[in-house]
């Protein structure tokens, strides 16, 4: 089987700084796969590089958009937009939604790349492109209620409370319809029964759609916990890597990362 993204001695400097070194990973369909690391370790560093942010000074990234394509595709240097229609969607650490529009409407704005009415059928109102608006409210609302949101759906983002926005940018994220969802520090400032919530969201998502997870985490003991398998990323090398049973009971990474 191919992996959905396979990523190959991904490096990335700024000026003589060597924020990432010789990067390998692979990520398989429908995993749940957690990249772990303390703050500074070039975990969200590697992220930009890999959805278009950054652009890498060496090394490959390859994704594998779509079942029925059996060749994978190098995407080093594409713009964030066309990886997204490759099949790749991510959310921020810095949380980043249209803060004045409604939270239907973020959620709408996630399936941009995979519409198909052009500028002359949206001016004119023609019916595919109504029928297609019709279909993508429909599927925004079944997000909001998979993420637990729908109940926000007629409010301005910015009236969310926090951990509502948190969920909202996975929301937005799911309606490009991904194969690969990445997923930067979702838990992030959250209290304790929200981060419980985030994790079950999370497992419903790769369990439901099928969607393939890529989970960076400085909550290591819960990311391990619901991922297959882990990655450990210190001062911008893999250090680490394996099943995530076997990472849990790693003393060194215990002793590190989990504070056991």
């Amino acid at each position: 089987m191919n992996p959905v993204l396979e990523v190959s001695k991904l490096s990335m400097n700024f000026g003589g700084l060597k924020a990432i070194e010789n990067i390998c990973l692979e990520i398989f369909q429908n995993e749940i796969v957690s990249l772990i690391g303390h703050n500074g370790a070039g975990k969200t560093t590697f992220f930009n590089c890999i959805t278009g942010i950054y652009k890498p000074v060496s090394g490959d990234v390859f994704i594998s958009p779509f079942p029925q394509k059996t060749e994978k595709e190098r995407i080093n240097g594409l713009k964030p937009n066309i990886i997204t229609k490759k099949g790749m969607a991510r959310t921020f650490q810095n949380i980043r939604l249209f803060q004045n529009i409604t939270v239907l409407e973020n959620v709408m704005i996630g399936r941009h790349v995979r519409t198909h009415a052009g500028i002359i059928a949206s001016v004119l109102k023609l019916k595919k492109t109504r029928r297609e608006e019709r279909e993508i409210v429909e599927e925004s609302f079944k997000i909001l209620e998979k993420t637990g949101i729908e109940k926000f759906a007629d409010e301005k983002a910015s009236n969310l409370p926090y951990g509502a926005q948190r969920k909202l940018e996975i929301a937005r994220a799911l309606m490009a319809r991904p194969r690969l969802l990445l997923l930067d520090e979702p838990s992030l400032g959250l209290a304790p029964i929200m981060v419980k919530q985030m994790f079950e969201i999370i497992k419903k998502i790769n369990e439901e759609n099928s969607t393939t997870v890529f989970l960076v985490e400085q909550n290591a003991n819960l990311a391990l916990k619901a991922s297959s398998r882990g990655y450990v990323m210190e001062n911008g090398k893999i250090i680490f890597s394996g099943p995530s049973k076997e990472l849990i009971k790693n003393k060194k990474i215990k002793s590190a990362y989990l504070g056991l």
